[in-house]
């Protein structure tokens, strides 16, 4: 049996909530945009970001009032290593990470803050292995679906007016949800670039 002859089966039991792993092609994705005006519907599938998400819906052949009627939240997420506790030191920004921060901020539609916080960093130990790091957490954005979102899908907006309204409306960026992390020392800010690299050019 093939996913979307699952999820047929699984919707004929009524459930109130359906996971569906993998949003694999438009077909699935089609069953599953019907199935959530009945159910709860929770589903993954591979995306740069949560606006990234929701233009390859699109693109799948979605319809911007069905996506609106359909969806609640997109969540994107990445993972990034923790500092290791156990060998945690001050790690000032140099001038890198102040541009690195400079670009999150201008990101996220704000105007650069003083930079303060507790900025960490592991110097290595035997608890992480000489790695500086132990642990991981996520970075999240969360993405709702409001009236500005679906007429600028039927519009054909691209990925950046995509980003930039979900920020207007309120969204903090997974970029920022990082920088804050950095701040708050559980992520080192050289993890953090690693991690988000790819997002901080706008229109990519």
């Amino acid at each position: 049996m093939d996913m979307l002859h699952a999820i047929r089966a699984a919707d004929l039991l009524l459930p109130d909530l359906l996971f569906v792993s993998d949003l694999r092609d438009a077909e699935i994705m089609a069953k599953c945009l019907d199935s959530a005006h009945t159910r709860a519907v929770i589903t993954t599938f591979d995306a740069a970001d949560a606006a990234s998400a929701v233009q390859r819906l699109h693109e799948w052949g979605a319809d911007p009032l069905g996506m609106a009627e359909a969806i609640n939240i997109v969540v994107g997420q990445r993972l990034a290593r923790r500092v290791c506790a156990h060998c945690a030191q001050p790690a000032p920004p140099d001038s890198d990470d102040l541009d690195l921060i400079s670009r999150i901020y201008m990101l996220q539609q704000r105007k650069p803050e003083a930079i303060a916080g507790e900025f960490l960093r592991g110097r290595g130990c035997e608890r992480c292995r000489g790695t500086g790091f132990r642990g991981r957490c996520g970075l999240f954005e969360v993405l709702s679906i409001t009236p500005a979102i679906e007429a600028a899908l039927i519009e054909g907006a691209n990925l950046q007016q995509l980003r930039d309204l979900a920020i207007a409306d309120g969204m903090e960026t997974l970029v920022y949800d990082g920088l804050q992390k950095a701040r708050d020392g559980i992520i080192p800010l050289r993890e953090l670039r690693r991690v988000v690299t790819d997002l901080l050019t706008p229109g990519e």
